[in-house]
């Protein structure tokens, strides 16, 4: 019976992983290939990953710098917040150029009446998310018929995202906030001065941060606190201790970026 097995084997040379390519094969000239995202997240760039390279190797020689006490920390330091620099705004680039696209496929295809636009709106929402609900009108009308759900919620987006003047209501309670706020900070000025920092409560803090996050509009990475030494720490609580004093808040501190999600 092993002669007989040997001698189909060579009279017979593919074997089960040839098939197996045949098969393969035969199923992409028929069916097709797909690709699937695992993390939906959108691929990055040339220009984005050689950017992300250069800064994560700027940051190994900053810290690098700082371990073995080298002259060129603030250099390197430097190096590595234009990096990072760099990074966000390659990242903001690409993610404009692909809402650019987006929106472009969007017009040509129709607006929120399209393919594309019920497809974003799935991904959007959570796949495991009960979408069997009732839809509304403003009325208090039950919608039954799908394609006119389907235009009432098109034409809700619309609206959703039109610019509108403010309400009478709305000026009277935003006017309330600003006296409101005014008020507080004549009584903080007026109150007993708060305990200085110490360096414990700072060190706490520093813990808290995370390390490889994209900075804010002033430029300063949460490394510099992390990675910093003890004597620069004792700089960091001078100057904490000093706004604390004066209530004086450098403004570059009090800029933000929102970000519609």
């Amino acid at each position: 019976m092993g002669g007989i097995q040997q001698e189909d084997e060579q009279n017979n040379p593919n074997t089960y992983e040839d098939i197996e390519k045949e098969i393969v094969e035969i199923l992409k000239k028929t069916v097709g290939t797909k690709t699937i995202s695992i993390n939906n997240k959108p691929r990055e760039s040339k220009h984005t990953k050689d950017k992300r390279a250069n800064r994560n190797k700027l940051k190994k020689e900053y810290e690098l710098a700082i371990r073995n006490k080298k002259p060129n920390i603030k250099s390197s330091l430097k190096s590595y917040i234009n990096s990072q620099i760099g990074l966000r705004e390659q990242i903001e680039k690409d993610n404009k150029e692909r809402i650019n696209k987006i929106v472009n496929r969007l017009i040509r295809e129709g607006g929120v009446k399209s393919q594309t636009f019920w497809k974003l709106r799935k991904q959007i929402i959570k796949t495991n998310s009960d979408d069997s609900y009732d839809t509304i009108t403003e009325e208090g009308r039950k919608l039954e018929d799908p394609t006119e759900t389907k235009e009432h919620i098109a034409r809700f987006y619309e609206n959703l995202y039109q610019a509108r003047e403010g309400k009478p209501q709305f000026e009277k309670k935003t006017k309330e906030i600003k006296e409101r706020v005014k008020q507080l900070e004549r009584e903080s000025q007026n109150s007993t001065p708060a305990e200085p920092v110490t360096m414990d409560e700072l060190n706490i803090t520093i813990k808290q941060l995370k390390n490889n996050k994209a900075t804010g509009p002033d430029n300063i990475p949460n490394e510099i606190f992390t990675k910093a030494t003890n004597n620069t720490k004792t700089v960091y609580l001078k100057i904490i201790n000093e706004i604390m004093k004066t209530r004086k808040v450098p403004h570059q501190w009090l800029n933000g970026e929102k970000t519609r999600i």
